[in-house]
């Protein structure tokens, strides 16, 4: 049977970095219905219940966790947009038209990759990715107030390696497989080494790599467990395409119950949005620390690919930016796509260099959100036009 899961507290007041009220005078808590698309295997789950039971800890809501009951990956966005549920885990790449503005710097997640590492890739992407969108962004606010949807949280996964039903090491290995990608950046590096990107949902790879539709999947390790992939994949070929995911955003909120909360429920909703930033970003790392011994046992090759591959790789990443702002910019139709890719950049810049040695920690990392990002949101305006 399907699960719900309820959260009913007292309420109390919130510890914001924000001046707000005590909420004993606030309205009446509210009933939110919050939209998992994935089976609690899935990485990040355990976070998802923490920020679900903070939210009806310190925000005065009933908020109540739907897995896999409400709405499907590919049907999330709609069903928020359309009320059938009021906060959902959504992926932006499934909408990339409506969501362009948003999922421009998802395309240059492999620069966060790209010669010195921090430890959790994901975690900095979500710095760069949440800076972009809520603070230097008006575009992607346009966008997301359009689809009637309020963006509060994004969560990024481990880096994207080769999970595939055949061992690939080389250029040549590549050509001709069918990868399906999350992004275009994924496939985009898939094409130039002759391979085709094929988009499916993420519900639906287990099936396809197992039926051989596809042959390999772009994915972060940590889905050889979440979405069970051990049981039908080979090999992992790491290092490769590199990037991470990052157009997760995590917490939507439907505009209209968004709106139906108080000033002060709505600062705790974002005290709680950057503690699930961080929280469900080190799930998937530790959960990608886990899959290396899942790979074991399930016997599976974990393969490193070979110097001309790596060569050619980090080759592609520079000559992508190019391909982003003229993709953008005809395809999507953006506005000063150019300034738009070089805003994205230094931001991807910035969080690498403030990630390069923060460890695995939800505070540290939630305290660096807080700090650059939910701190400067004027919580009296945001969503609210």
């Amino acid at each position: 049977m399907l699960k719900e899961t309820t959260f009913r507290v007292a309420r109390r007041v919130v510890a914001t970095g924000v001046a707000i009220c005590s909420l004993a005078g606030a309205s009446v808590a509210q009933d939110l219905r919050y939209s998992f698309p994935f089976p609690e295997t899935f990485s990040p789950f355990p976070a998802v219940e923490r920020f679900v039971k903070q939210l009806s800890d310190e925000a005065n809501v009933d908020a109540r966790l739907f897995v896999m009951s409400l709405l499907s990956p590919a049907e999330t966005m709609a069903g928020l947009r359309d009320g059938i549920a009021d906060m959902a885990w959504t992926t932006l790449t499934y909408n990339p038209t409506e969501f362009s503005e948003s999922t421009l710097i998802n395309d240059l997640s492999m620069q966060i990759t790209a010669g010195k590492t921090p430890e959790i890739p994901g975690a900095a992407m979500v710095g760069a990715t949440l800076e972009y969108i809520l603070l230097n962004c008006p575009d992607c606010l346009v966008q997301m107030a359009e689809q009637n949807a309020v963006m509060t949280a994004a969560t990024g996964t481990p880096p994207y390696y080769l999970i595939c039903g055949s061992r690939i090491e080389s250029v040549a290995d590549v050509k001709g497989k069918r990868i399906r990608i999350a992004g275009g950046n994924f496939g985009r590096w898939a094409e130039n080494f002759g391979g085709t990107g094929v988009s499916l949902p993420g519900n639906e790879i287990y099936e396809s790599i197992s039926q051989g539709v596809i042959d390999c999947t772009s994915n972060d390790m940590s889905q050889l467990s979440g979405l069970q992939l051990s049981e039908v994949a080979k090999s992992v070929t790491t290092g490769v395409p590199g990037g991470v995911y990052a157009a997760i955003a995590s917490a939507n909120f439907n505009r209209n119950a968004w709106k139906a909360l108080s000033e002060e429920q709505r600062a705790a909703v974002l005290r709680a949005a950057a503690r699930f930033s961080a929280d469900s970003s080190v799930e998937y790392y530790k959960a990608e620390q886990r899959a290396r011994d899942v790979a074991a046992k399930a016997n599976i090759e974990i393969v490193a690919p070979d110097a001309e591959l790596l060569e050619a790789t980090a080759k592609f990443v520079e000559g992508d930016v190019a391909t982003v702002v003229k993709q953008y910019s005809e395809q999507y139709g953006l506005a000063n796509a150019e300034a738009k890719v070089a805003t994205a950049s230094g931001l991807i810049n910035k969080w690498k260099s403030l990630f390069m040695d923060v460890p695995a920690d939800v505070d540290a990392i939630e305290a660096l959100y807080w700090e650059h990002i939910y701190s400067k949101i004027d919580v009296a305006t945001y969503g609210m036009d």
